[in-house]
């Protein structure tokens, strides 16, 4: 009976995080292209643009798998009962869950730090601008 508790807890929430996949997805393939120009007319500044919309893809497709992870983390300390090997696993999927956020949100913005310098000459950092990838290129 146990047994199949457990399975049933577990297809239940693979379910449960399959809809936040798409729910997730959805939107972010479906966002205007990842490539800034078209045919053969491509310039340098395309080339930034493209690189910062493809990795801002990728940090999207990212912060939604860390989301899931932390789901799947709480999910393991909610089954493990008396457990605590099963706990500590759960923690130490949410902790790394966590750092790899940090991570990933501190390479975003070097790159885009990067990014932004190299359109732009003269380029000041601008705390309030962090999050806007509006950047002009000199063509």
């Amino acid at each position: 009976m146990t047994q199949f508790s457990i399975t049933k807890s577990k297809i239940i929430f693979s379910l449960i995080a399959f809809y936040f996949i798409f729910l997730n997805f959805a939107p972010i393939t479906q966002a205007a292209g990842l490539v800034s120009c078209s045919g053969v007319n491509c310039t340098f500044c395309d080339l930034l643009k493209t690189s910062s919309n493809v990795f801002d893809f990728a940090v999207k497709i990212v912060m939604s798998l860390v989301v899931i992870m932390i789901i799947y983390g709480g999910f393991v300390i909610m089954t493990a009962g008396d457990s605590v090997d099963k706990v500590a696993q759960g923690r130490k999927i949410i902790q790394s869950s966590i750092i790899g956020v940090v991570i990933v949100l501190g390479a975003w913005l070097i790159i885009s730090q990067i990014l932004a310098a190299i359109a732009e000459p003269g380029y000041k950092f601008k705390p309030s601008e962090i999050f806007s990838s509006k950047w002009g290129c000199q063509k």
